[in-house]
């Protein structure tokens, strides 16, 4: 399976746009080669280089299988119209993108 943004390349820092000194936009994740019988995808966003250590900013599950991409701007509340989201990052009750200390961060998404 593969998994590609057109927002970053693999290894390269967010943009300041999908962060939340900026804009706190998801960027546009797509995917393919994706594993036959797969029922469901579960996507979290993972941090390295958090100063507290490996931090999860960001994740979706229960997404169905038919799922290909999910667009920018992808709803910060609890609840998708397919899937549910979550973090460890609640500000009055919507989700947010990336924190990061030094303004920029290389996110893995798994």
């Amino acid at each position: 399976m593969e998994l590609k943004s057109s927002a970053f390349t693999q290894g390269a820092n967010i943009p300041r746009k999908h962060t939340c000194d900026a804009e706190d936009v998801s960027p546009l994740l797509r995917w393919d080669n994706v594993p036959p019988g797969t029922k469901a995808f579960a996507l979290i966003a993972d941090d390295p280089d958090a100063p507290v250590g490996t931090w999860v900013h960001w994740v979706i599950y229960d997404l169905p299988a038919e799922t290909k991409e999910l667009a920018e701007g992808t709803a910060k509340t609890e609840t998708l119209e397919h899937g549910a989201t979550g973090n460890e990052r609640l500000s009055a009750g919507r989700l947010r993108r990336a924190m990061p200390s030094s303004g920029l961060t290389s996110p893995v998404f798994i």
